[in-house]
């Protein structure tokens, strides 16, 4: 499905925000996020895998109703089903068990 030029300059903006906001740690984000007096539309969680269960407590109270929360590397190659054979592997499997757990939140999926 192509791109309209209208999301482009929706989305645009919002990209160049994220790009703007990375830091070598997820940390200083993490407190700009609680300091910000306005709510997010789109919240895109691409950290260090082991700080992932850290968004959610941070993020959801800054997320306008109908926003999207989106996460990098949910699946985790798979690696999400398996054991956890590293600290970023939990990290993930902690965060997707907190979203899955959380009932105001709803999850969009391609059929």
């Amino acid at each position: 499905m192509p791109i309209s030029e209208a999301s482009i300059e929706i989305i645009s903006p919002v990209i160049e925000s994220y790009l703007e906001s990375l830091l070598p740690s997820h940390h200083p984000i993490l407190r700009e996020m609680e300091a910000e007096a306005d709510h997010f539309d789109i919240i895109f969680n691409d950290i260090d895998k082991d700080a992932y269960p850290d968004i959610p407590p941070k993020a959801l109270p800054r997320l306008r109703t109908g926003g999207m929360l989106i996460a990098d590397n949910a699946l985790w190659s798979g690696r999400v089903a398996e054991p956890p054979a590293d600290s970023w592997t939990a990290g993930v499997q902690a965060y997707n068990r907190m979203v899955a757990s959380d009932t105001s939140l709803i999850t969009l999926k391609e059929d």
